[in-house]
């Protein structure tokens, strides 16, 4: 069944309450200069029976739904679109002010979708929400995937494999805003994302759960550093449980509020090559004057394989939380700039099951100012790191806010502590050790010592309202490398 050109340049066209059926058990080859599969009004399309399934459209979408719907089955399916338009979807009219079409659901051995643009838009459909639903043992995607309230649903069958690409037009390979929900869900054999991850928006979400060989990566030549990105309340889940699996770019929020991204990396010797920023930026509503600040956004991130591994740093500012555990056997985080952990916000970090953090961690106050001139407001970092049967190679510098720093059953922590206002404690027990120097500038420094822990190194103090606190308990030891002075000395 060939069919090169139909009504109005399009290829099955279904106005009104129009029903096309059609049935082949061979090849269905669909080339036309508008849409090639196009329902409107109450119209709809059934495509089915076929071995290969090809609808190539020039300037048009390869299939579009403002109807009733369309279903397309069988064993191989390729669609392109080699315009602007989509290669499936309802009309990009809906991202504006239209609610049309049901949805597209397509069933096949394989699916292959091209665009130079967009490969799938899911917009506002007519009675609810326009769906497009993939279901395949392998799937390849080459195009922007589309959210714009609508939803997305990719299902790969076990074992199989799914390849998502941003065209070389653009950066993102997924996009999704107003609601919209994109979901990917399968035992897989392999799954790649080349291109940003960008979901924006209140009730937005992408979650996905992917197993074998996964990687997620900023398209090929691309100048951004960013692998993904959730703004104003969009929601990012994705649980990564394949061996060797990785993220290679930058993990962040962005402007607004009530934004999350969760990243589970359980599959051993995964890796994340990038940073982890959950940051505080502002702006300014030029007409009435307020300010209105990035808060309440959250990322959390575990990297809880065997071997897993993180090369790059963290970074929390303002009211915002950046939540990171490092729980698989012999995982570690591992800087690659000046400061390994910067935080001016809430920032949670847990090492155990002999991980390793390596390279300096600074606990700062966020200042936001605008234009230079007198700060807006001000936020007190807090930082807490726990380590379990774990270690710690690296200087604290605590520069306001509060800092602690806890070391069990045997952790090991070696580098010193600079408190420049603030408060620090570091508490060790179970035997735990530190090997460093403490010196306090202002704020107040505790260190306490509980069962077995050693402490070897001295402590400073200089500057007013400066006070340290030592407390040495249950069989623990100070070993003092040099002179030392403290406000209190407890041992019991």
């Amino acid at each position: 069944f060939r069919l090169t050109r139909g009504i109005l340049n399009k290829g099955i066209y279904n106005p009104d309450n129009a029903q096309s059926d059609v049935t082949a058990p061979g090849i269905i080859k669909i080339f036309t200069y508008d849409d090639g599969v196009y329902t409107e009004t109450n119209g709809r399309a059934n495509i089915n029976g076929f071995k290969n399934l090809n609808i190539t459209s020039r300037t048009g979408y390869g299939a579009v739904d403002n109807g009733n719907g369309i279903n397309i089955k069988g064993e191989s399916v390729e669609i392109t679109s080699c315009g602007i338009r989509p290669a499936i979807g309802n009309s990009v009219k809906t991202a504006l002010f239209s609610h049309l079409g049901k949805g597209i659901t397509i069933t096949a051995d394989k699916i292959v979708l091209n665009s130079p643009q967009y490969s799938i838009f899911s917009g506002r459909g007519k009675d609810k929400k326009f769906e497009v639903t993939l279901d395949a043992q392998n799937i390849d995607i080459t195009g922007t995937i589309w959210g714009y309230n609508g939803d997305i649903i990719i299902t790969p069958r076990t074992e199989g494999e799914v390849n998502i690409s941003a065209p070389a037009q653009r950066e993102d390979s997924i996009s999704l805003s107003a609601g919209s929900k994109l979901t990917i869900n399968a035992e897989l054999k392999k799954m790649q994302i080349s291109g940003k991850i960008d979901v924006s928006g209140e009730g937005t979400s992408l979650r996905a759960n992917m197993t074998g060989d996964s990687s997620i990566s900023p398209r090929e030549g691309s100048t951004s550093t960013v692998a993904i990105e959730a703004s104003k309340g969009g929601k990012v889940e994705l649980n990564i449980s394949g061996a060797n699996s990785s993220i290679l770019g930058d993990v962040k929020t962005g402007t607004g509020q009530n934004a999350s991204i969760t990243a589970n990396l359980s599959g051993g010797s995964s890796r994340f090559t990038g940073n982890a920023e959950v940051t505080g930026d502002h702006s300014r509503d030029w007409w009435t004057g307020k300010y209105t600040f990035s808060e309440g956004n959250t990322i959390n991130l575990t990297l809880s394989g065997d071997n897993a591994q993180q090369l790059g740093n963290l970074k929390a500012e303002g009211n915002n939380t950046l939540n990171a555990a490092y729980s698989g056997r012999n995982s570690s985080l591992t800087g690659t700039s000046d400061y390994t952990v910067d935080n001016k916000g809430i920032m949670n970090l847990s090492f155990s099951n002999q991980s390793v953090l390596n390279g300096d961690v600074l606990n700062g106050v966020k200042v936001y100012k605008e234009n230079n001139s007198q700060p807006l407001k001000t936020f007190a970092g807090q930082l807490t790191a726990n380590f379990e049967q774990s270690s710690w190679n690296g200087n604290l510098s605590n520069r306001g806010g509060t800092a602690g720093i806890t070391l069990d059953r045997g952790s090991h922590w070696t580098g010193n502590l600079d408190n420049q206002g603030g408060t620090s404690g570091v508490t060790l027990s179970g035997g735990g050790t530190w090997t460093g120097s403490l010196n306090n500038q202002g704020g107040t420094a505790d260190v306490t010592l509980n069962r077995g822990s050693v402490w070897i190194g001295k402590a400073s103090m200089s500057g007013t309202d400066t006070a340290t606190n030592v407390s040495v308990n249950e069989g623990s030891t100070w070993k003092v490398t040099a002179d030392s002075s403290v406000s209190t000395l407890k041992l019991s």
